[in-house]
């Protein structure tokens, strides 16, 4: 006679259906979040002689080291995990007027933040799309939806105090982002 068998089809059947039942009634764990797509867009929008140095990454995927011009973007997309605990952070800087380099990290998507925050897509057929519009200024980063053109942009981070800003390193060309 058989005794408990993990590998038993039926076992794996019903733990699965087990666990379904619970994630569809949970809220720690939704099979809908499977299905979600979301869009981030960050714009340098500091002014026209300010290049923005961005490295964005999550648990699971380094985006790169990127330079962006003035008004141009830096974008991607991902689907959220099943668990809702999708995080993209982004190091970001820029030389001010005074050759200071300015630079901070800042959480840019977190799906348990920013889930309301950010806009829907519109005439979107299918999953859900969500889009994350960032501009990056100099007094901060300011989150706005770019499908809602009645909502302000929302000034979300400040960039961090620098208490010895005359004294960091002037020189240019360097890419001053690390890991």
């Amino acid at each position: 006679m058989g005794g408990f068998n993990p590998n038993n089809y039926g076992y794996r059947v019903g733990l699965m259906l087990m666990v379904f039942a619970l994630c569809s009634s949970s809220s720690f764990c939704s099979l809908t979040r499977l299905t979600d797509k979301v869009h981030v867009r960050v714009f340098n929008s500091l002014s026209s002689n300010h290049k923005l140095d961005i490295h964005c990454k999550s648990k699971d995927n380094d985006l790169g080291l990127h330079t962006l011009s003035y008004k141009h973007e830096f974008s991607w997309h991902f689907h959220v995990n099943i668990w809702g605990s999708t995080l993209f952070w982004c190091k970001m800087g820029w030389r001010d007027n005074r050759g200071v380099y300015v630079n901070g990290s800042f959480n840019i998507y977190d799906y348990n933040k920013d889930k309301y925050k950010c806009g829907d897509i519109p005439n979107q057929s299918g999953p859900v799309s969500h889009v994350c519009g960032w501009y990056v200024h100099k007094d901060g980063l300011y989150l706005f939806d770019p499908y809602n053109p009645g909502m302000s942009p929302e000034l979300t981070y400040n960039w961090p105090p620098h208490p010895q800003q005359g004294i960091q390193n002037r020189t240019t060309g360097e890419k001053e982002l690390g890991n």
